[in-house]
């Protein structure tokens, strides 16, 4: 009860005030962390138990790693697996939150393993290991497990809901229209699938479809907008976006709602809309002022955008973000000083950020080669990379050939 008010303190007093903790106590307490998330707390608590985990203490934890996402998190859940595997092979609930674990940090085959190690798959299985491909970045396992579970289970709302964010995610019309079509008809017009097509549609380049889902919704919550006003920004729309966001009252509007249309501004050149809008939002969050330096610095307003940072400073720790965001806006503006300012701006402020500083490497040597100094270009972009003794990331992308998603 005081952990849903967020009374986190006389709850931890009632806490360790029982002498005789067991399961239930110590679950209802961890429980409790999760809803507040306080999830290193939920590792805390684990490690200075001195009775026998049950199956539910297995689960929280687990849940408190993927929400943590760091090394600790992936030792416990490491020493937790071990003895999954070997106990708990037909607790289907654990070994689901296990393989939302390991997804959450990348290991995608040790979560494979664990899901082909449960010998009657329910469709919150499938549903997890699917998601897990989502996060990955690996569309095609997550087309093809579909097909594995159509032939036993049917595929109810949140699959489909999934299956929405593959199609989405590769943004290929054909492919979208290909799962759209297999979505029963009673499920196209709940409000959940409802705000997920709008945003598949609105990646896909196709903004009337999208529309003529945002119109068909009955009552259109504050996700329905916000993804009405994506998409519109994604397909150069700016203008439709704007004007759908004031047909909003600003207290209904979130953090990602704010970011959305001044992204929409920054992509249509909207420069006087953007400011108004940023002007009147009444609390300005990191990533509200990091859209908005975003969008000053694509407009080659570079003096504003680094009056924002300063202004953020004051109070904050220094955002990376906000300066790649500067130093793409002034790779875009051909600015060689500019660009070597804020790039070894970033390497002072933030020397362990190697993958960061790979990007903003390849940016500042781009610079160089748009203004045909391409030895120098190609010697800043080796040096810094070496220098770094860091792999770069393989860029990826999906297109159909003949019918195959390759």
């Amino acid at each position: 009860m005081l952990m849903k008010f967020g009374d986190i303190k006389s709850a931890e007093n009632i806490f360790y005030s029982i002498k005789n903790k067991d399961n239930f106590t110590f679950g209802a307490m961890m429980k409790g962390y999760v809803e507040n998330d306080q999830y290193e707390k939920v590792l805390d608590l684990y490690e200075e138990m001195n009775i026998k985990p049950d199956d539910i203490i297995y689960i929280i934890v687990l849940n408190a790693c993927a929400g943590l996402s760091n090394y600790r998190a992936m030792n416990i859940e490491k020493q937790i697996l071990q003895k999954i595997c070997n106990k708990w092979q037909n607790n289907k609930i654990i070994l689901t939150s296990g393989i939302d674990m390991l997804m959450t940090f990348g290991n995608v085959n040790d979560a494979e393993y664990l899901f082909r190690s449960i010998q009657k798959k329910d469709i919150i299985a499938y549903g997890a290991m699917m998601n897990g491909y989502n996060m990955n970045n690996q569309p095609l396992k997550c087309f093809e497990l579909f097909e594995e579970l159509k032939q036993n289970l049917v595929p109810d709302e949140i699959i489909f809901n999934i299956l929405i964010g593959t199609c989405a995610q590769i943004g290929l019309l054909s492919r979208c229209k290909f799962i759209f079509n297999q979505i029963p008809l009673h499920m196209q017009h709940q409000q959940r699938i409802q705000n997920a097509l709008i945003n598949m549609w609105g990646k896909s380049g196709s903004i009337d479809k999208a529309y003529d889902v945002f119109q068909s919704v009955a009552s259109p919550n504050i996700i329905t907008h916000t993804s009405m006003i994506n998409a519109f920004g994604l397909n150069g729309m700016g203008f439709e976006a704007v004007n759908l966001y004031k047909q909003i009252s600003i207290d209904q509007c979130n953090d990602i709602t704010h970011i959305c249309v001044l992204n929409a501004c920054s992509h249509s050149g909207l420069l006087n809309q953007a400011r108004i809008i940023f002007n009147n939002i009444h609390i300005k969050t990191e990533k509200i002022i990091t859209t908005m330096i975003d969008c000053l610095s694509r407009l080659f307003l570079f003096d504003e955008a680094e009056r924002l940072i300063d202004d953020f400073e004051k109070s904050n720790q220094p955002n990376i973000v906000m300066y790649m965001a500067l130093l793409s806006g002034a790779r875009n503006h051909g600015n060689i000083q500019l660009s070597e300012k804020i790039y070894n701006r970033i390497k002072s402020l933030f020397p362990d950020e190697k993958e960061c500083l790979i990007s903003g490497a390849i940016l500042l040597s781009n610079v160089y080669s748009s203004r045909g100094e391409f030895e120098l270009g190609r010697d800043i972009r080796y040096r810094h990379i070496n220098k770094l003794k860091h792999k770069v990331k393989v860029g990826l992308s999906w297109t159909e050939v003949n019918g195959e998603l390759v």
